[in-house]
This record gives structure tokens, C-alpha cells and sequence, in this order.
């Protein structure tokens, strides 16, 4: 798109527009498109940048500064969320309700600092009316959950929560039934909400509370535990073929980021990123917040700092945090994120995946660089090669940097 841009004297951001996907196309995978969300999170986002007016902010900053040079990139984002392997999207719980009322939930799942453990208590508390504080989540194991899957591309929630949904809503009929008889009323005119039973009509919630209600359950010999199990549903997808249907759904969103290239080190900075992510209903937005802000910083390292080198044998160069560099504090943009409300009615909560998607948004930090970089030197021909590193960009300004050179060492 850069290099087509650059042949066509247009902006990429208008290829990049022309080309979003819309409701009803069919993907590669020969899969139509529904919910599509392409064209609403891009219009948002360069809204939100104001691209028309920062472009020509740019075009007047680089036209008098000859040290300095900014640039900027759009990344519009389309993800598939499940296993391409059919056989992985499948979850299991168990879920017990002690006689104090404490609830105890375990799944699959594996917590890595993402939050899926937190986004399942809430899941779980909502489904069953109990307090939050009340659920606690369990480690995973074997002899709890068993035939468990790899927590991972971004799946965990989805088929985790909807499993222990699956259980505590099962628990729940239970103990609305056992209400309903406590009550002297119909069960369909009972539920439970946040630690209380309460009554259809608006009602005040009863002094009936979810403690007091699994102790009595207890004392009824009232079945207190379910196993809960999700399979994704209308997936299928042939391998050799590369044809089906391979995603329950897909998350959207864009990213404009900004940055400013010191002509005669080499070096740059990112000054700001617009994000707009398509996160539907967030099941906890400070977690999914934290997901889109680290996973913007990974994909930042990625496409810029992030560079693997290998010596003539084989030996990795780059093995240590003085020869590897990472992206940190100092390294970031401002951030402006934004998310793309919209029920999702195909997953748990109507929610979205949000671990990985957002890591693509880093590519527009390349692509950022890569413009201010022919804004310096507006006659040479592009290179397209991650990470955009310091070395490359001072090779590029000096004009050593030859399309031949990428990817092989340099003393």
C-alpha cells in the first residue's frame, strides 16, 4: 500500500480507506462477512486525529525545519478471533457454592497478568447474583477441568467465561427455585442480582441474601455444584484447503500514530497515537484498557526497537537486554484510546477478544517513521523491513541503506 501510494502521489490513508472491508464481502478463506466494523472505527479514529488538518500540519512543520521531520501512519485493523484448528475451541468448567456463599471457579484458563481470571469472576457473579468479592478463581488443573486447551489466541475469555456462565447459570435455577418456594411466589417472577433476591415489578430486593440463600440450599441437600462446557459454535475449516469458515468473529479498529525523526542522528520519537478498538461490551474496561495500551507498547517494540541479529555461525547477537532493546516508558506516544461500543451477541457478555488485536497498531509506528524518513529524503526508494531501527533510519538518511542491504549483517 506504501509503495502504491508513494507511485499513485497519494495518500496511503486513502488506499487504506478504499479498501476496508464492508458487510457482506467474502474473505479469502472464502467466509462472508458480518458485523463488519472496518469503515465506523476508521472514520472514528481519523476524526479523532483530525488526519486532514494533521496532515497538513506535518507538510508545514517538515517545509520549515530541516533538522527535524514528522511523520504519521494509519493502521486499520480486521482480527479473526478462534482456533484455526477446530478442535481447540472448547472449554470446560466447574463451579461450587459453599454453604457461606462463597463461590469457588475453576476453568482452563491460564492467568498470565492478562485479566482473563478477573473477567471471569465477573462473568461468574453476574450469571449467578452473586457479590464479586464472593467469587474466587481457582488455579487451573487437571483433576478440576479436564481436556483443557491452550490458553491462547485471545480466546480466553471467550471460551473460559462462557463455560463457568454455563455452570453458574445452572446453579442459579437451583437456588431461584429454592427462593421462589421460600417467597410463596412463581420462580419466573424471582432473581438474583448482586448478593440479593429480588422480585420482578421494580420491587425493593428482598432481605433474602445469596448467602443466606446457598445455606439453606445446603440444608435441603440442594445441589450446590455444576460442570459447565462450551464448544464454539459454527465453525469449520479445512486445512489443506484453506477454506471455511475459521472465525466466530472478527474485532476491528484503527490506530494513527505520530512521530518526529531527527534528521541528523537517526533518531526518532512517537508524539501521539489515536486508537480507536472495537471492544464491543467490555466485561471489565480498566483490564481491556491495560490490554490495548500494553499491546500497542509490544507492537511498538516489535515493528521499531526489537531486533534479532545473528553472526555468521548462527549465534544470536541480541541476547541481552544491552544488545536487545525494548520499548519503555520514555519510548511511548501520548495515548488517546477510545473504544468502539457495540453488543456482541456471539460471545460471553457480548463482549470481545482483546488480547492480540491491539499489537498490530504498533506497524503505524514503522510506517510513521518511514514517512518522515521521505520527508527527508522525499527521492529515495522506500525499504520495508521490521523493526525501524535508529541504524536503519540514519543508513536510509545517508543513503546507505540499499534495497540489497535488508536483513543482512553490517559491521
Amino acid at each position: 500500500i506504501e509503495k502504491a501510494a508513494r507511485a499513485l502521489g497519494m495518500d496511503p490513508a486513502d488506499i487504506q480507506r478504499k479498501n476496508l472491508l464492508s458487510e457482506g464481502d467474502v474473505s479469502h478463506y472464502g467466509m462472508r462477512m458480518d458485523d463488519v466494523r472496518a469503515k465506523d472505527t476508521f472514520a472514528r479514529c481519523m476524526d479523532k486525529a483530525r488526519w486532514t488538518e494533521l496532515r497538513a500540519e506535518i507538510a508545514s512543520f517538515n517545509a520549515a525545519n530541516k533538522a527535524f521531520k514528522r511523520g504519521a501512519a494509519v493502521l486499520p485493523l480486521c482480527f479473526g478471533i478462534s482456533f484455526t484448528k477446530i478442535m481447540l475451541n472448547q472449554g470446560g468448567s466447574l463451579v461450587h457454592v459453599y454453604n457461606d456463599g462463597s463461590v469457588s471457579v475453576s476453568t482452563g484458563a491460564i492467568e498470565m497478568g492478562q485479566g482473563v481470571g478477573r473477567k471471569i469472576a465477573v462473568v461468574a457473579s453476574r450469571a449467578l447474583g452473586a457479590p464479586l468479592a464472593s467469587i474466587r478463581i481457582e488455579s487451573t488443573r487437571t483433576t478440576t477441568v479436564a481436556n483443557t486447551v491452550a490458553t491462547a489466541a485471545s480466546t480466553g475469555t471467550d471460551i473460559n467465561a462462557m463455560a463457568a456462565q454455563v455452570a453458574c447459570i445452572e446453579i442459579k435455577k437451583r437456588l431461584v427455585a429454592l427462593a421462589a418456594e421460600k417467597l410463596g411466589v412463581p420462580a419466573e417472577t424471582v432473581d438474583l442480582r448482586d448478593g440479593r433476591v429480588v422480585r420482578d415489578g421494580g420491587a425493593p430486593a428482598t432481605e433474602l441474601s445469596f448467602a443466606a440463600l446457598a445455606t439453606a440450599a445446603y440444608e435441603k441437600r440442594i445441589d450446590l455444584s455444576a460442570h459447565g462446557f462450551y464448544a464454539t459454535p459454527g465453525l469449520h475449516y479445512d486445512m489443506k484447503a484453506e477454506h471455511g469458515t475459521p472465525f466466530l468473529y472478527h474485532v476491528y479498529g484503527c490506530a494513527v500514530v505520530t512521530a518526529t525523526l531527527d534528521v541528523i542522528r537517526g533518531s526518532y520519537r512517537f508524539d501521539d497515537a489515536f486508537i480507536v478498538h472495537d471492544i464491543a461490551e467490555s466485561i471489565d474496561p480498566l483490564v481491556d484498557m491495560g490490554q490495548i495500551e500494553g499491546a500497542f507498547a509490544q507492537g511498538l517494540g516489535w515493528s521499531c526497537l526489537e531486533e534479532l541479529k545473528f553472526d555468521e555461525t548462527g549465534r544470536l547477537l541480541s541476547d541481552t537486554l544491552s544488545t536487545y532493546k525494548l520499548p519503555d516508558a520514555h519510548f511511548m506516544p501520548r495515548m488517546d484510546v477510545e473504544f468502539f461500543t457495540r453488543p456482541n451477541p456471539k460471545v460471553v457478555a457480548n463482549s470481545k477478544a482483546v488480547g492480540e488485536p491491539p499489537l498490530m497498531y504498533g506497524i503505524a509506528g514503522y510506517f510513521a517513521v518511514l514517512d518522515a524518513l521521505k520527508a527527508a529524503r522525499p527521492d529515495a526508494p522506500s525499504f520495508h523491513d521490521l523493526p525501524m531501527t535508529p541504524e536503519k533510519a540514519m543508513l536510509f538518511l545517508t543513503g546507505d541503506l540499499q534495497s540489497g542491504d535488508i536483513g543482512k549483517e553490517r559491521s
